[in-house]
């Protein structure tokens, strides 16, 4: 889920702020995990700069998806990069919320020890 927005008007700014409130609490009820992107990270990770336009993103996704023209409108082309940004940084993210767990573990396994002492 993109993690900044920013709109040019109060009625559409409300919409999907409320669309938002309602993605957040169904994946929350359903016990889904929820990852949050910033356009300059999906940017940059898309188009290899953080300051890329809607039509570099468009074009970005264009090839990386082998598509014959540019996702239309442009906000398809920004959810389907938030796509391929999870599909790239997940795995890695994954393995690092596992290594802290890890981590955790094995501290409060020293600090019973030390208890024992």
């Amino acid at each position: 889920m993109e993690q900044n927005f920013f709109l040019k008007r109060a009625q559409t700014m409300a919409n999907t702020v409320m669309t938002r409130g309602v993605i957040l609490l169904a994946c929350e009820q359903a016990q889904k995990q929820i990852s949050f992107y910033e356009p300059k990270r999906v940017k940059l990770l898309i188009c290899g700069t953080g300051t890329a336009d809607k039509k570099q993103v468009q074009r970005m996704v264009q090839l990386t998806l082998h598509l014959d023209k540019p996702p239309q409108p442009d906000d398809v082309a920004d959810a389907v990069g938030i796509g391929i940004c999870h599909l790239k940084t997940a795995p890695l993210n994954q393995k690092l919320d596992v290594k802290t767990a890890f981590l955790e573990k094995l501290k409060e396994a020293r600090e019973q020890q030390l208890k024992k002492k």
